[in-house]
């Protein structure tokens, strides 16, 4: 599989670490925002860590103007962590409750049925 970026093993848990820029106006000296993502699964991981580069390069581009710390920078990465962990495992939960016929039409558009409805 290949690398997931700004992601880390530490033991068998995934981190996740990236600089925060100097144009975010908040330090002049090099700061790293660094998080467990609590999973030792690395799909897990590796979608994690797509949502937190596109979350953090959006708080990057806004902490001068929302006065945002690199503590509450973090604290609010840390958040969307629980957040879509929290996502992750209703959906897995979800698709295990869910009969294999209907997944089968989900995914391939057929109808079930004589409705007309697609599932």
């Amino acid at each position: 599989m290949p690398r997931i970026p700004h992601v880390f093993r530490r033991g068998a848990v995934y981190t996740w670490r990236r600089r925060v820029p100097a144009s975010s106006g908040v330090s002049s000296k090099s700061y790293y925002i660094q998080l467990s993502l609590k999973t030792r699964d690395p799909s897990t991981a590796r979608r994690l860590s797509a949502v937190l580069y596109a979350k953090s390069q959006e708080i990057f581009e806004r902490m001068e103007e929302l006065k945002l710390t690199n503590e509450r920078a973090k604290a609010w990465l840390e958040s969307i962590v629980k957040s879509e962990l929290e996502n992750i495992q209703n959906r897995r939960a979800a698709e295990q409750d869910c009969p294999l016929s209907y997944k089968m039409g989900h995914q391939s558009g057929l109808s079930i049925g004589g409705s007309g409805w697609f599932v």
